[in-house]
């Protein structure tokens, strides 16, 4: 069984930035400076690696513009029709 870490709460991860050079051909996730993996893109088999890669790095940059917000904000948001671009 896995042990929880405690300095990985989601609490303390959305107060950190996120990169995608980290991981499997630049497909992973990571925060903690690469020592905190968030998610990868890696076992989707029917995109090439440069997708893969592609959608690490959007997926990190939209992580990065909501640093410290709140998932239920970003919720709402999203529900309430927001766009970063009209």
């Amino acid at each position: 069984m896995a042990v929880i870490d405690p300095n990985q709460t989601a609490e303390k991860l959305i107060a950190q930035r996120a990169s995608a050079s980290a991981g499997y051909k630049g497909a992973a996730v990571r925060v903690a400076d690469g020592k905190i993996g968030l998610c990868t893109s890696t076992y989707n088999h029917s995109q090439d690696d440069a997708t893969k890669a592609e959608i690490a790095l959007r997926v990190a940059a939209l992580w990065n513009l909501a640093i410290g917000i709140p998932t239920a904000e970003l919720e709402a948001a999203d529900a309430s029709g927001f766009k970063l671009r009209k």
